[in-house]
């Protein structure tokens, strides 16, 4: 089974991956994503022809982006619903596999925030983003563009407190200098406090996008 979703206005062409900013090239539909499901497979066209004449080809690098983010975005709530299963009244061995999550579940969040900034960029620049993993760098970016991010913002600072300025904590916690983090203390209840903090991002992200694609004050 084919499924067309998302039609919106016209977005851009894949851009060459160095270290060069390319200009965005307007190709097809911003949104347009074409599912393919079969019985044990889900397939994802981001690239495709709107007819059968194959003269109106889709494909946007934000859409593409956006799909990952969104994939970050989801896994991190998975693993945060997870990790508030840590009770006091449960064995040692359950409470452990619930911290097991955690790790994973902030690298997921900061990845989600990283790459919905690289779409605002690309967004407000119209060209391709830099190699950059600093946060409060690519926010300013799209501050000087006179949009303000205050919801990102406080994500960014709450990401912060755990990865003290380090992009690769959550993946190894072992600094460039191959110091070891001496320790770590987990808050293991913050479902609610990640999920509304992800949907005031999508929210603000929405906002900003509306305002450059409709001209919006």
């Amino acid at each position: 089974m084919l499924y067309l979703i998302n039609k919106g206005d016209k977005m851009s062409k894949r851009t060459n991956r160095d270290t060069s900013k390319k200009l965005l090239t307007e190709c097809g539909i911003d949104g347009g994503l074409l599912y393919n499901l079969t019985d044990d497979k889900f397939e994802i066209q981001f690239e495709y022809y709107e007819d059968s004449e194959k003269d109106s080809k889709t494909f946007s690098e934000i859409t593409l982006l956006e799909y990952v983010a969104t994939s970050y975005g989801e896994s991190c709530l998975t693993l945060f619903r997870r990790v508030e299963q840590y009770d006091l009244n449960k064995i040692i061995s359950f409470n452990r596999s619930c911290s097991y999550r955690f790790l994973p579940a902030m690298f997921c969040l900061r990845q989600y925030i990283e790459l919905k900034l690289k779409c605002l960029y690309m967004l407000v620049n119209r060209t391709s983003f830099d190699n950059n993993h600093n946060l409060k760098e690519l926010t300013s970016f799209i501050k000087e563009k006179g949009f303000s991010l205050n919801n990102f913002n406080v994500a960014i600072n709450f990401v912060n407190k755990y990865e003290h300025n380090d992009a690769a904590f959550f993946r190894y916690m072992i600094d460039k200098n191959f110091k070891c983090t001496k320790k770590i203390s987990m808050n293991m209840h913050m479902y609610n406090q990640i999920h509304d903090m992800i949907l005031n991002m999508e929210n603000e992200y929405n906002k900003v996008k509306d305002k450059v694609r409709y001209k919006i004050d």
